[in-house]
């Protein structure tokens, strides 16, 4: 992993949500793959608001397979709010995660990249 800054903190990640360069970018990669899961949380949900959120689409696919189900949560926000159709296999997998809220927002998800072979 990825050593992150002591200086990011919640609160300067989202300030990251103003900046549209390749460092803020950096920042955030660094960030999504903290030790912290809180850390990883907010970066995940900040790259999905960002306007160059898309370039770190790898971070989001990553968030999904993470050990901590507050991560999972937040990246399939993501793809729901992207309507991402590329991460619907990675959704389809968390329906069976034993966290009954992981699936649900999975479930959720799902239905904004629905296929009408999911029926």
């Amino acid at each position: 992993m990825p050593l992150v800054s002591m200086s990011l903190t919640h609160e300067s990640i989202c300030a990251l949500l103003t900046r549209d360069d390749t460092e803020s970018l950096t920042l955030l990669r660094d960030a999504a793959a903290s030790a912290d899961q809180f850390i990883r949380r907010t970066a995940v949900e900040v790259i999905g608001r960002h306007a160059s959120g898309r370039n770190l689409s790898d971070a989001i696919l990553r968030a999904l397979a993470d050990q901590s189900e507050y991560v999972v949560r937040a990246g399939c926000q993501v793809i729901e709010d992207w309507r991402w159709d590329a991460a619907h296999d990675a959704i389809s997998n968390l329906i069976k995660s034993p966290s009954g809220s992981t699936r649900q927002v999975s479930i959720r998800t799902l239905g904004a990249i629905w296929r009408q072979a999911d029926f």
